[in-house]
């Protein structure tokens, strides 16, 4: 049984906040407004955001992984 809780939050300053059992345990940044988050098995947060990126991270020690632009084309 894992008695870890977590709560992820995200901001228009452009900071995601990680909580483990209601404490801080990551503050991350990112270059724009946080629009969407995903995590998978507590291991992995997917992030989105107004700067048109969208960037892996790894929750337990806080280290963005791989950022990703997306590039839309008009039709």
């Amino acid at each position: 049984y894992d008695d870890d809780k977590y709560f992820v939050s995200g901001s228009h300053d452009s900071t995601i906040n990680i909580y483990k059992n209601q404490k801080l345990l990551h503050q991350l940044n990112s270059n724009g407004k946080i629009t969407s988050l995903d995590f998978n098995n507590l291991n992995y947060l997917v992030s989105g955001s107004t700067d048109g990126k969208f960037t892996l991270w790894d929750m337990k020690n806080g280290k963005k992984i791989k950022e990703y632009q997306v590039i839309l084309k008009n039709k």
